[in-house]
């Protein structure tokens, strides 16, 4: 099980494609994925969040990150709903092959996958977690 207090580069370039022009400050968040290795594609995974808005939904989906750190592809998204208190528990379903080109057993060199998350519509709250995949 993997835990981070805050999120990465990826981010930027979801932000970007939300047509949002900068980014707001981020707020502490915290996620945890389970299990976060070994994983095979389709595999139902448990990801908790805590510090998050109240009353709020967060995106969750897999990323494919190149070496730079730069988004390369995503998987559908996952929609969780936060309590009163920020915090939430979502089962979602990680997507190993996300295109032709990125295959997250498969990885190119420095390249990762990752759970990425975010609150909705304006991904001021963000995180991440690095995940693995059992070879193919």
């Amino acid at each position: 099980m993997r835990r981070v207090v805050f999120l990465s580069v990826a981010a930027v370039f979801w932000m970007r494609m939300l047509g949002l022009s900068s980014a707001p400050a981020w707020a502490v968040t915290r996620m945890t994925v389970s299990p976060s290795t070994d994983l095979q594609g389709q595999q139902v995974v448990q990801v908790t969040g805590e510090e998050w808005p109240a009353n709020a939904v967060v995106g969750i989906f897999t990323v494919y990150l190149d070496s730079d750190g730069n988004l390369e592809a995503l998987g559908p998204v996952t929609d969780a709903h936060t309590d009163g208190g920020g915090s939430f528990s979502q089962s979602v379903k990680v997507k190993r092959v996300i295109d032709q080109e990125h295959d997250c057993a498969k990885l190119g060199p420095g390249d990762k996958c990752a759970l990425f998350a975010a609150d909705k519509p304006h991904a001021i709250n963000r995180a991440q977690v690095d995940i693995t995949f059992a070879p193919k």
